[in-house]
């Protein structure tokens, strides 16, 4: 796994700017470590310094542009052969200014076009990635399902279903533009679909290679588990179960302290899973997660519970 080792560290804050759905870019120096690649705005935290401000302190030095507001993404430890970095990447959803060249406003899906240094792969995943994953029960009716894609549900682990209603739930999803997760024995068929692969954790610890499919998540209950996922290129993870969960009251939770000591060392991103529900983002952000993973508590509360998650997210983001 590739996480600090036990030498100084260097802490490096990014500032991935958005405007009209694209992030800005700059080509790296070729005098510099991994020159010639492109990368974010950004450099090291001084002295007593915070992320944030360590953040919009670089932009303005290397774009001119001045950060009105942003907010922490996600932090990704990484070892090189030549040192440790861990980056924190922090969202700049307002700035001024125009930006000094070289620099170049891409779309985030086409930044997988740019060589990037391999540390900014978990950034890039964090950045395309909702803040709200959901999974389903085995038996759910289209009926059911549409309203929530309606309301904005963007990615949908379907799980344990049989191919023919995977198919047919995950067609809908791909007309409302989200993101259908298949089970890992359906991986065939994901490809064939442009359909994502989650792998329990069974599939996980037995993998040798990462399945061909447009997205990859694995189910992870502990950090050996995180491990693995991330051997194997898997673009996020679910850790669980962080609390009881109604689907398994009979398995206790690690609770958040456990969760945020779990997670530390992955460079990808992760959900926290097990006993969910809206509330909880908040406390997942700030111990690091991506977002939450929901189950019972999705299903059981009209299609608005979309939009209730993204009005939580929004106001974290302020």
């Amino acid at each position: 796994m590739p996480t600090t080792a036990a030498r100084d560290t260097l802490q490096v804050a990014l500032a991935l700017v958005l405007r009209d759905g694209r992030v800005l870019v700059r080509p790296r120096a070729q005098t510099l470590h991994q020159g010639g690649m492109w990368e974010w705005p950004g450099g090291k935290c001084r002295a007593g310094e915070s992320i944030t401000a360590t953040a919009a302190r670089e932009l303005h030095e290397e774009t001119g542009l001045r950060a009105q507001r942003l907010y922490p993404l996600i932090s990704v430890p990484w070892c090189y052969e030549e040192l440790s970095v861990e980056l924190h990447a922090c969202i700049v959803t307002a700035c001024t200014g125009v930006p000094r060249q070289p620099a170049k406003w891409v779309e985030p899906a086409q930044l997988v076009h740019y060589p990037m240094p391999m540390a900014n792969r978990g950034i890039l995943q964090a950045l395309l990635l909702p803040s709200l994953y959901a999974i389903t029960p085995a038996t759910l009716p289209p009926a059911v399902l549409e309203p929530y894609l309606a309301a904005g549900l963007r990615m949908i682990y379907l799980r344990g279903m049989q191919l023919s209603t995977a198919t047919a739930l995950a067609e809908l999803c791909l007309d409302y533009g989200a993101v259908p997760m298949l089970d890992a024995g359906l991986a065939a068929q994901a490809t064939q679909l442009n359909a994502g692969v989650q792998l329990h954790h069974q599939a996980l610890l037995a993998a040798t290679a990462r399945p061909q499919a447009r997205c990859v998540g694995a189910s992870c209950h502990n950090v050996r588990e995180l491990e693995q996922a991330v051997r194997l290129g898997a673009d996020f993870a679910t850790l669980s179960p962080v609390l009881p969960a109604s689907s398994h009251p009979q398995v206790g939770g690690m609770g958040w302290d456990a969760f945020r000591r779990q997670l530390a060392a992955a460079p990808i991103p992760v959900y926290a899973l097990g006993g969910m529900r809206v509330e909880d983002m908040r406390r997942a952000w700030a111990c690091g997660a991506h977002g939450v993973a929901l189950l019972s508590h999705l299903w059981e509360n009209p299609p608005a519970v979309v939009q209730q998650a993204q009005a939580v997210t929004r106001d974290i983001c302020k």
